[in-house]
């Protein structure tokens, strides 16, 4: 689909969380998503599956897009915020707020013209 490869690296298995699925499955849509239309011109979203070396499980998107300037990374998810022309602001505000519910946390991590990395952290089930 626009010619784009997708790659996956889950480093340890099995990995388990405690989540609700269908929020999960909102916050990744969203995140890829928003690589998609980052890379108009085709390209590899790495997606990695890993343990912390602070009990948690890290899942991490990196695309190959136009990228964000770093002073416009704080305000990623805030309300009615975007980077597009059509866009909402609302889809990484409600990625956020999900993440937050699961006790996790969400980091970005962009260079101009060599693309953004999203990561994930969530705790792993007891």
């Amino acid at each position: 689909m626009n010619d784009i490869q997708f790659t996956l690296s889950v480093e340890e298995s099995p990995i388990f969380i405690t989540c609700e699925k269908n929020q999960l499955k909102q916050v990744f849509l969203n995140v890829l998503r928003n690589a998609i239309e980052a890379m108009n011109m085709g390209g590899e979203i790495h997606i990695n599956i890993k343990k912390g070396s602070d009990g948690a499980c890290i899942i991490s998107f990196q695309d190959q897009g136009r990228g964000i300037l770093e002073e416009l990374l704080p305000r990623l998810g805030e309300p009615f915020y975007t980077l597009k022309e059509k866009g909402t602001g609302l889809g990484l505000m409600v990625c956020h707020k999900i993440i937050k519910q699961h006790d996790g946390s969400l980091y970005y991590k962009s260079k101009v013209n060599d693309g953004t990395l999203v990561e994930i952290t969530l705790p792993l089930a007891c």
